[in-house]
Parts: structure tokens; sequence; C-alpha cells
């Protein structure tokens, strides 16, 4: 599978910031209530004490979930690696949970498709919103290849008709709507008339366009679900046009650019994560080789994870009962 340079570009500028989860809510910080019990329930069937792998971990959050859950809650001595395609460095950016991320051995700049681990090496292969990103065939091959006899395959993944994907859906459509407003090129030539000392009746003319797009951008805010994208967007472009007077203009625009580029690639994420996501027969068409390879279901196959309105994912939980006989 040939790589996407442009969407590994947009997760890397993403896990470069203390962001815990790409696809949030209450539980524990970075996933939602009903994923966490789901987790948990997971977790209690592995073998203790377990050697975790978590796969496409971003900056770790379910690795994290996993650790507290067997370090605090059960006092077990689990060991964690974590890796990701992308080169994160969750020490550096998770300061609030940092006594956490430092008993996980991270590994950045390592795809799901080509694991550096020796075969058998884990209890349990997990993943959160995961799997469904990478070349399928390739991953879980590894993924099979890495795991000791009975261990554990457990995977959450995005469901097509759920409400993660709907949200992302949408973003897209709100994404399109601000690009063509072509605010982004309107606030940079405003800086660099108000720096570079244009004459006034461009300026004027320029500030005028330029509010009028602002207040097209906030009766777009007023419409949408998620209202704080346009006030972070309009918050930042303002505040670096305010500094205009007082800053090289050239930095003023470097910072617009910046938010612009930030726009860009969660129009990328978005994207992806919309062509990632399956449906219940999809995931059993991709896993079946592994049920003819000898792993069976734990519970319902997929199991539906319901938020309170709607479905957030599909969970996936195989057991290998026969050991690994290349070993």
């Amino acid at each position: 599978m040939m790589v996407d340079r442009s969407v590994e570009r947009a997760w890397t500028h993403y896990w470069q910031s203390d962001r815990l989860a790409s696809c949030g809510g209450a539980g524990e910080r970075q996933y939602q209530p009903a994923i966490v019990r789901h987790w948990h329930r997971v977790f209690a069937a592995f073998a203790t004490p377990p050697h975790l792998l978590d796969l496409c971990c971003g900056n770790g959050a379910l690795a994290i979930l996993a650790g507290r859950y067997f370090w605090e809650r059960r006092s077990v001595a689990a060991e964690i690696d974590a890796v990701d395609r992308a080169p994160i460095d969750p020490a550096r950016w998770l300061a609030r949970h940092r006594a956490w991320v430092s008993k996980i051995r991270f590994h950045g700049g390592m795809a799901a498709e080509s694991l550096a681990f020796p075969n058998g090496t884990f209890t349990a292969v997990i993943g959160q919103y995961a799997l469904e990103y990478t070349d399928l065939d390739r991953t879980l091959a590894e993924c099979v290849r890495v795991l000791a006899p009975r261990g554990h395959l457990a995977f959450v993944l995005h469901a097509r008709e759920g409400i993660v994907v709907k949200q992302a859906i949408a973003q897209q459509a709100e994404i399109a709507h601000i690009r063509a407003l072509d605010y982004f090129s309107l606030a940079r030539d405003l800086a660099r008339a108000s720096g570079g000392k244009a004459p006034q009746f461009e300026l004027s003319h320029l500030r005028q366009t330029f509010n009028v797009r602002s207040d097209q951008l906030k009766g777009l805010a007023q419409q949408s679900r998620e209202p704080e994208m346009y006030a972070n967007i309009m918050g930042v472009v303002e505040h670096a046009l305010g500094h205009v007077s007082d800053c090289p203009v050239e930095l003023v625009v470097a910072k617009i650019t910046e938010v612009e580029d930030g726009l860009h690639y969660h129009a990328l994420r978005t994207e992806a994560l919309a062509h990632a996501a399956l449906d219940a027969e999809g995931i059993r068409q991709h896993l079946a080789p592994l049920i003819r390879q000898g792993f069976r279901p734990i519970g319902e196959y997929p199991s539906a994870l319901e938020g309170p309105v709607e479905l957030l994912g599909w969970g996936v939980v195989l057991t290998r009962f026969e050991p690994n006989k290349r070993e």
C-alpha cells in the first residue's frame, strides 16, 4: 500500500501537541465512558502479567488507559509497548500524564505493517481507531506473528454508520465552506498592507473586505455544531493581525498560514477517517482469515459500542486457542 505522505504529515502535526486522543470524550479524559467500560472488560480477560502492544497509538491514550487499569486498579506489573508511524514523542507533549507515559515504551516511526519485534512477543495486541487506517492484510499478519500462543487481538474500529464518521463528514463540509471564503489569503494581504505602509484606500478596502469575511465566518459558526473551531480560527488570526505594528510582518503572515495549515490537516484527517471506517460485514470479511487460522471471537463479533445517542464504534476481541505452529 502506498503511504499518503500528506496524511502522514497531518497526523504528525496533530500529535505534536498535548492532545491525548483523536476522538475524545469524557471517559478518563480520553474516551467516552462506553469505550472505557468496553476496554476494562477486555483487559479483565487478559493473562497476567500481560505484555501489550498498542498499534497506531498516537500520544498513547489507549496505552495509558491500559496502564492505569493494570498498574493502578489491579496492581499488576504489565509491560506496554506502543507504536505509531508518526514520529511521536508523548514524553515531550503530555506533561499532565508524564508519570504514566514514563512507564510505556513508545516507538515512533514504526508502521503497523512492519513491526520490529520478535515472533510471539506479546500476550495481546490492541488498538483504538487504529487497525482500519492501515493495510489490513499486512497489519493482521504482523499482529499474528508477534502474538504469543493463546494471546488476544482486541480492537475498536470506526463504524461506517457511527456518530464519529457522521461528525467527520459534517466537518469536511464546514471546512469546505471556510476555505471558500478566502479568509486566510485576505488576512495575509491585510497584514502585509498594514505593515508595508500601503495607500490608505487600499488598506481601507482590505479591512472592509476582511471584516465582511469575518462576519460570514461568524454566521457559519452560529449554525455549526462546533463553534469553537471557528472561534479558535478567528481568535488566532485576529490576535496575529493585532501585532502587525510591533512584530515583523512575515511572522504575522506565518502565524496565519499556520492556522490555515492546521485546518487543511484537519480536513485530511477527517477524510482519512471516513474512508477507513468499516461496517460489521466488512470487519468480518477482513478478519475471516484469522478465524481460519484458529482465532475465536469472544462475545458478539463485532460488538456495537453505543454512546448516549448513537453508535461509537465496533469492538472486536479474538483469542488464539491454537499455539503458533511456526514457533
